[in-house]
């Protein structure tokens, strides 16, 4: 068996499980990337393996150092939109914001199809909005994300977010 179908046999019994629906899609996301990415960059793919290993095991500048040799080396890799979410995640993560901003900005810019597009807009609002104290900012990153993403799953919170914002600027 390979890992693949290992993979869709486990997710086969988990499913049929109760109160275990976490691990179910935890298991089809990683099914679908390894699926959509075996066939054209194996080798992007172990090292994305390796990167996300990595994270689990609290080795974060290992993972990225991981994550930024997929970048560098596997430019045309489709895994590549996942290592620079990833990468903007783990960098907010060590605190590294500017950075962070600049991976979700590239990912928004370069990979425009992509699925993680919606949630790396939010996260450059919830980066300037928390971490570095920028109203402004996060709410132009807010405005963004209604604008480019009208029917977004984070609309809600987004509108919230931004009367937030409105009413601080207000009493201020």
């Amino acid at each position: 068996d390979t890992a693949l179908e290992k993979l869709h046999k486990i997710t086969a019994k988990i499913a049929q499980r109760k109160g275990e629906q976490p691990f179910v899609n935890d298991a089809l996301e990683l099914m679908f990337l390894i699926e959509e990415n075996q066939a054209e960059s194996k080798e992007a793919l172990a090292v994305y393996g390796q990167a996300q290993k990595q994270r689990v095991q609290r080795k974060i500048a290992d993972a990225v150092k991981s994550l930024q040799e997929i970048v560098s080396n596997y430019p045309t890799a489709s895994i590549l939109d996942e290592s620079l979410f990833d990468l903007g995640e783990l960098e907010s993560e060590r605190g590294n914001y500017a950075a962070a901003i600049g991976y979700f900005q590239g990912l928004l810019d370069d990979h425009p199809e992509s699925l993680h597009n919606e949630l790396a807009q939010k996260r450059i609002a919830e980066v300037y909005e928390t971490e570095l104290g920028d109203s402004q900012k996060a709410y132009q990153a807010y405005e963004q994300l209604l604008i480019k993403y009208p029917s977004s799953i984070y609309l809600e919170e987004v509108r919230q977010k931004l009367r937030e914002l409105q009413s601080r600027q207000l009493s201020n």
